[in-house]
């Protein structure tokens, strides 16, 4: 099982993280032009400002599954440096487990949120009236992603743990 999930995991935070990149360029592309068009033409986008916020959800919540994966989130070492050795493992375990259940609550009310969207319909105030619970949906889909992630790393923790792998390894 733990193969198979480790591949879910991975093709799912592969394709998440590729959407981000993509809309990364091309929300660096649209900056540009606008800054560019408003300097020499005086014209402005007035969706520009809007959809940076939107890109900046969905960059932040398709990227956390791939930065948990690469073990490029914010790490504080401090417990695990001053713990025998037998006991981190113990430890890997336990954190991975604590980080599930959090994406997984937090996976919860990101739908409800994206649910509440979908039922009000509900409309940004900016003039472009963009419809809101397609933003909403980012946000549940990233944290399922990370849930996943989670699982899959407190699967190979666990497997670790029973084998006598240090954590590192």
């Amino acid at each position: 099982m733990g193969s198979l999930l480790n591949k879910l995991s991975r093709a799912i935070s592969l394709g998440l993280v590729g959407i981000a990149a993509v809309t990364l360029v091309a929300w660096v592309f649209t900056i540009v032009v606008f800054v560019v068009s408003r300097a020499l033409f005086n014209v402005e986008w007035m969706f520009v400002e809007e959809y940076t916020g939107y890109c900046m959800v969905l960059l932040t919540s398709f990227s956390l599954s791939y930065a948990l994966r690469k073990g490029a989130h914010i790490n504080v070492n401090v417990v695990s440096e001053i713990i025998p050795k037998k006991m981190q493992k113990p430890l890997k375990v336990f954190a991975d487990f604590v980080g599930l259940v959090v994406a997984i609550y937090l996976t919860w009310h990101g739908t409800r949120w994206l649910m509440h969207g979908l039922e009000g319909g509900g409309r940004s105030w900016f003039p472009s009236r963009t419809l809101l619970w397609p933003v909403y949906a980012l946000v549940p889909i990233g944290l399922s992603a990370l849930s996943l992630e989670f699982l899959n790393q407190l699967v190979m923790s666990i497997g670790r743990l029973r084998q006598g792998e240090t954590p590192e390894e």
